[in-house]
């Protein structure tokens, strides 16, 4: 089963090691897209757009993320 995840992971500020069992953990889903607010931090973002480089979608104020729509663009 495959599954989207769009919105605060509130990983600013955490340890490598959380990071990575997080990354681990968000694996288990299949994810076919994930957009991480800005509450992720600049780090946990860049890990999990290395993490997950086909599904990763740049998320910022304003943008618009329609369901069962291709996002354009996914990264700036």
């Amino acid at each position: 089963m495959s599954a989207r995840a769009i919105g605060g992971t509130h990983l600013v500020g955490r340890s490598p090691d959380y990071l990575d069992k997080t990354i681990v953990e968000l694996e288990k889903f299949d994810l076919k897209l994930i957009s991480p607010c800005h509450c992720s931090g600049f780090v946990g973002m860049a890990r999990l757009w290395n993490a997950f480089p086909s599904a990763f979608v740049l998320n910022f104020s304003g943008r618009t993320i329609e369901a069962g729509k291709e996002p354009k663009p996914r990264v700036f």
